[in-house]
């Protein structure tokens, strides 16, 4: 029982979940990550439509919680199976209809984070991932677009260079959220360059990129590449 006044309970319940996870760690991360899951599923139905702060909307929103505290543990990222699993569940969940900003955004946090532990397993799937919504969901790129972005190594001109090869096209895209998130995407990692021939490389596009931000009011502009 917790004591204390009800408005505190939900948050208390939270801190002490925290706790739990982190300081007794379970032995077999795959086994909880399946009952999660499977509670999960008990209270939602694949592409019902849920609201945000209803009882499905908290539920997804906590389990998803627990997933991104258990990337943090000792134990998961020598877990491969572990890692393997979740990742089918953040692209599902990602790709979901209805799916509620809250919970789609921790998932592509997840992504990101599987992504830097298993970068040879997670990233392929992402490529598959937005070669797929390019002809079947164009509103799930920005997503694919962030994921990619993130898990990139800033100090590693390669590696940076590997990903502006999928972000440098949907600079040009058909929808204007897509083309947004590509071109800040693009500018992030552009501006990360120190390797000369890659810089002549994308210039054209980067000098592109810049000049629409002087076109119409310039502050608005740039605040919502800033987002």
């Amino acid at each position: 029982m917790l004591s204390g006044s009800d408005h505190l309970v939900n948050a208390r319940v939270r801190v002490i979940a925290i706790e739990l996870l982190l300081q007794h760690p379970p032995k077999d991360l795959l086994a909880l990550v399946k009952t999660l899951k499977s509670n999960e599923d008990r209270v939602s139905t694949p592409g019902t439509r849920y609201f945000d702060n209803s009882n499905v909307h908290i539920v997804k929103q906590r389990i998803c919680q627990a997933f991104l505290l258990m990337t943090q543990l000792d134990s998961f990222s020598t877990d491969r199976n572990t890692i393997e699993y979740l990742l089918e569940i953040a692209l599902v969940n990602i790709e979901a209809p209805s799916q509620q900003l809250s919970v789609r955004y921790m998932y592509e946090w997840i992504l990101v984070i599987l992504a830097k532990l298993k970068k040879n397993v997670i990233l392929p799937r992402i490529r598959e991932c937005l070669e797929k919504a390019k002809t079947t969901r164009l509103g799930i790129v920005p997503a694919y677009l962030c994921i990619l972005t993130h898990q990139a190594d800033l100090d590693n001109d390669s590696d940076i260079e590997e990903i502006l090869e999928f972000i440098a096209p949907w600079c040009l895209g058909q929808q204007f959220m897509t083309r947004l998130c590509a071109n800040s995407c693009f500018k992030k990692l552009f501006s990360s360059l120190s390797c000369p021939k890659i810089q002549n490389k994308y210039l054209i596009l980067s000098k592109c990129i810049n000049e629409t931000v002087d076109q119409g009011d310039k502050s608005k502009n740039e605040e919502k590449n800033s987002e």
